[in-house]
């Protein structure tokens, strides 16, 4: 299992994840409430994610991907900040 830490790398992965959640939620002209609405979870969590740049979980990723009906496929931009789910958890090839 992949274990994140504070590396330059990881730290910028969460700051570019906290930029895209404000940046996704004001193209569609959306506020926090109704994010945290379709997420199902509380305007402060949004604020969290937004502010103070804590490590998305996979679950919070495929939530804002459906709020946004967005493409959360390996491709797509949104796992290209934290990688393969996959890899994280210490799976096989596939």
């Amino acid at each position: 299992m992949r274990v994140f830490g504070t590396s330059g790398e990881d730290q910028t992965g969460i700051a570019a994840f906290r930029d895209l959640v404000d940046r996704l939620r004001t193209e569609i002209g959306l506020i926090r409430v109704e994010l945290a609405e379709r997420m199902g979870t509380t305007q402060s969590a949004i604020a969290r994610m937004e502010g103070s740049g804590t490590r998305p979980t996979l679950d919070t990723l495929e939530n804002l991907a459906n709020a946004i009906e967005a493409d959360l496929s390996p491709t797509a931009g949104l796992l290209k900040l934290f990688g393969n789910p996959a890899e994280t958890r210490g799976a096989g090839p596939t």
